[in-house]
Formats: structure tokens, C-alpha cells, sequence
């Protein structure tokens, strides 16, 4: 599958995989079916990542322990060749705080992070009784956004679905950036 403006991309924009069901080109029902950070260049996390874009995604063990998972962009691509792909862009008024991305996916690997396992029991709930289909990815970009002083530090990250990250009307409180509209890249 090809990618129109990947060059465009940047650290900290959100993409966005849409799943579609139906026939004839008539489609009939649309999930999101993940959500993740884009990271380019990410050797400022760890020296074994080549030149290139990534995605940042959550994950869970069989300890259920959340993890980061971090990924080439054209690898989710590939695993996901039916999906519809969306970005939504970041705006920083500031320079990207590489060093605190650095340490909060450290902190999140390591679990010593601040994340409350109650705050992640709640958001689980929440997302199946919303039926969302990304029920880690959403919040956690929420809590790294927070982190990166990004949204205000008193949003419910645990209570953040993919369907905030993708609402026409984004309505969650940003501090020193701005989102941008959905934009189609495939």
C-alpha cells in the first residue's frame, strides 16, 4: 500500500487505522481498529532503530502488563493493507521534548510509571461497555500527551477513547500545541 506525505509526517502526530466492512464499494460500517504516535528517526529512545518513520503503540504481556511497542510505520502498514489510514497532525509551540518521551516509554516499560492500575481497570470498563475497539492505545496516548505537556495535566487519560482522538470537534484540552483535522494519507 502506498503512503501519500509520509515526508510530511512528524513526531507526535497521531495516525489513525480505519477497518471498513461492506461490498461494491458501498461501505456499510467503520471501526477504528488502532490507533498510535508517529516517532521518526527514534534513536533518541534506543540506539537499534534505524532511519525512518515508527508508530508508538501500547501493548499488554501475559502478566498483563502494559508495555510500548515501537514499530516501522510500512510494517503496520503491510499488516493492515485493507485499512484506511488517517493522521491527525501535531502543532507544537514548542520543540519536541524528546528526552521526556524518552523517559516516560521508559517509565512505561519498566511499570514504575505513575499509571494507576485502577485508572486502567476503569478505562477497560469503560471502552467495553463503549464498545471501542482500542482499548490501551487511546489512553496511553492520552497519559504521553499529558507527559509531554501536551494536554492539560488534569485530563482522565484513563477515560480517553480513540473515538476522542478522532472526534471533527477535538475537545480535549491542549496546552503550547494545536491538533490538526483528519487527514486521509492512503
Amino acid at each position: 500500500m502506498q503512503i501519500n506525505n509520509i515526508s510530511n509526517l512528524n513526531n507526535g502526530d497521531i495516525i489513525i487505522f480505519y477497518k471498513t466492512y461492506g461490498c461494491f464499494n458501498i461501505t456499510f460500517k467503520s471501526t477504528i481498529s488502532k490507533i498510535g504516535l508517529i516517532l521518526i528517526n527514534p534513536k533518541y529512545i534506543d540506539d537499534k532503530f534505524d532511519k525512518g518513520v515508527y508508530v508508538l503503540e501500547g501493548t499488554h504481556d501475559s502478566d498483563k502488563k502494559i508495555n510500548t511497542k515501537i514499530t516501522l510505520l510500512n510494517s503496520i502498514i503491510n499488516e493492515n493493507k485493507d485499512n484506511k489510514i488517517y493522521i491527525r497532525k501535531l502543532y507544537s509551540f514548542q520543540q519536541f521534548p524528546y528526552n521526556i518521551l524518552k523517559d516516560t516509554i521508559n517509565l512505561l516499560n519498566n511499570n514504575d510509571s505513575d499509571m494507576n492500575i485502577f485508572d486502567w481497570s476503569e478505562s477497560l470498563i469503560q471502552t467495553k461497555l463503549r464498545q471501542y475497539n482500542d482499548s490501551i492505545n487511546a489512553p496511553l496516548l492520552a497519559y504521553i500527551y499529558i507527559k509531554l505537556g501536551y494536554l492539560n495535566k488534569l485530563t482522565s487519560w484513563a477515560l480517553i477513547t480513540s473515538q476522542d482522538w478522532t472526534k471533527k470537534d477535538f475537545d480535549l484540552k491542549l496546552n503550547n500545541c494545536n491538533i490538526g483535522i483528519l487527514q486521509k494519507i492512503n
